[in-house]
């Protein structure tokens, strides 16, 4: 990633980092870029994916006129994803207590950042650990309607306030999911079916973008996420009610949400259910009755050569591409058996697989293709594949979890290897972002004692 940062002007001692994303579209950031860069103790930084003139130049034209920016970072390309996982890393380096993202097609009220962390405060005063926050509160992704704030199942990465240690969980867990994951996480959490309330172009098979699965690896972690109430913010790139069935919260008390009684359930599960990152991390997808291990989830060290990330929105969301012939992935196979999905849009490439000393070599019909692996003794069996150039390494499924499969949270590491993240040094005195979570109960609310 060759990014370009200009200094705008000195970091100050804010307690937020505001990341503001934008491609092109600059009649949108010319709109809103100054709420979102405007507020008090906050430091903004533009991170700008523009392949135009027009919009590479635009943040540094419109710099002058957005009191809190900070740095303007032009080259951060390859997708949203690629956008998240950068900033994210780049503010828990600088220490910052929360960290916002927005993108340039939300349009917000000002006063949205204190107002987002009184959600935190009010969510914390009713017993809940909170994780993340947003002012962007859509009707059919809240969980439950609480006096002054809302629980969300789905607030998304267009606008999200995160502390330092939900920040962190989330790297370490960034993936995609499905329609139907998202349902069992809220059910096991609440004893609710969420299937009956959101919004209505999803569905159970859905594949869905890794920012719809925030919330539920947040929940799984003992984090919740909340909203504001009512509204600060809506989507301005479209009439989100008429195109996703979703309409911006104009109420204090809005009747939105699963039955109220269901949220004690939730607030006790929220810690009693917590799960590691490492299984969190995990995508199982009961169509195939498979586990799924995406390619930026390996190890660095299991690549070989020179290799490319490539964006697949809903699915990964990173791919993995060789630059040369030769170049390889390797993994263990220790339990039952496994299946690789490659992807190309050229019906002339070939990939091969190096199997207990055996070579196989295979021609790629074009488009999503798998070839299947089974252990034929009872040990670990060592496997390489070399994908012709211009072949994408999807995903690999397993029919059980594999024992390799840790270390999630050692998110930096894996990431700078694959080229998600650059290497940034960490200031003197941030707080570790690796590890260190406080799995330790809030103080309970006078009620619930």
């Amino acid at each position: 990633m060759g990014v370009d940062i200009s200094i705008v002007a000195g970091r100050t001692a804010a307690t937020t980092g505001v990341i503001y994303s934008t491609k092109n579209r600059c009649a949108l950031s010319a709109q809103t870029a100054p709420a979102a860069l405007s507020e008090a103790d906050c430091d903004g930084f533009w991170l700008d994916g523009s392949d135009t003139p027009e919009g590479r130049e635009f943040p540094l034209f419109a710099a002058d006129r957005l009191p809190a920016l900070r740095e303007v970072h032009r080259g951060v390309d390859g997708g949203p994803d690629r956008a998240i996982v950068y900033g994210l890393s780049y503010l828990l380096a600088r220490g910052y207590k929360y960290l916002a993202l927005v993108e340039n097609d939300v349009l917000l009220t000002p006063g949205w950042l204190p107002t987002a962390i009184d959600a935190m405060a009010r969510a914390t005063a009713d017993g809940l650990r909170v994780g993340a926050a947003t002012v962007r509160t859509y009707d059919r992704r809240i969980l439950f309607v609480r006096p002054g704030y809302a629980v969300m199942f789905n607030i998304g990465a267009g606008m999200i306030v995160l502390t330092r240690e939900a920040a962190q969980a989330l790297l370490a867990t960034y993936r995609s999911t499905l329609g139907s994951e998202i349902i069992r996480v809220c059910r096991k959490m609440s004893q609710g079916d969420v299937s009956q309330i959101w919004e209505p172009g999803m569905r159970q098979d859905c594949s869905s973008s890794a920012d719809w699965f925030f919330d539920c690896a947040l929940m799984q972690l003992g984090f919740a996420s909340v909203a504001a109430l009512p509204a600060l913010a809506r989507n301005i790139d479209c009439d989100t009610a008429s195109t996703l069935g979703l309409r911006p919260v104009a109420e204090a008390q809005p009747a939105a949400g699963l039955e109220p009684s269901l949220f004690r359930n939730y607030q006790r599960n929220l810690y009693a259910a917590t799960q590691t990152m490492d299984a969190v991390g995990y995508c199982f997808d009961p169509r195939f009755d498979r586990f799924i291990v995406f390619p930026h989830q390996l190890a660095p060290q299991a690549y070989v050569g020179a290799w490319r990330v490539k964006w697949h929105q809903c699915f990964g969301p990173f791919a993995m591409q060789p630059t040369n012939a030769g170049d390889t992935v390797r993994w263990e196979l220790a339990r039952g058996s496994c299946d690789v999905i490659l992807r190309t849009a050229d019906a002339n490439k070939r990939f091969r697989v190096i199997a207990e000393g055996s070579v196989n070599e295979f021609a790629h019909p074009g488009g999503s293709y798998s070839v299947s692996f089974e252990r034929s003794g009872g040990g670990s069996i060592p496997l390489e594949l070399q994908p012709d150039p211009g072949v994408a390494v999807s995903a690999i499924l397993f029919s059980e979890p594999q024992p390799w499969f840790r270390g999630l949270e050692n998110w930096r590491h894996r990431m700078e290897g694959l080229g998600l993240i650059k290497h940034l040094p960490i200031e003197t005195d941030a707080p570790s972002i690796a590890g260190g979570f406080d799995n330790s109960l809030p103080d309970l609310i006078d009620h619930e004692r």
